[in-house]
């Protein structure tokens, strides 16, 4: 997997970065992620397949 960097996110985080709710607070923060294999994720998957 690979970190992926995704603008519309950025507003999203500001807003859930520290949302209060009266007696609660939320933070939190969302992250976008490749789910195609790279590198060494691609050679350990050829690998268990081929074995």
């Amino acid at each position: 997997m690979k970190f992926l960097e995704y603008t519309p996110l950025e507003r999203i985080n500001e807003f859930l970065s520290n949302l209060n709710l009266g007696e609660r607070t939320i933070q939190g923060c969302l992250e976008a992620y490749s789910c195609k294999h790279t590198g060494t994720d691609k050679k350990l998957s050829f690998s268990l397949e081929h074995e």
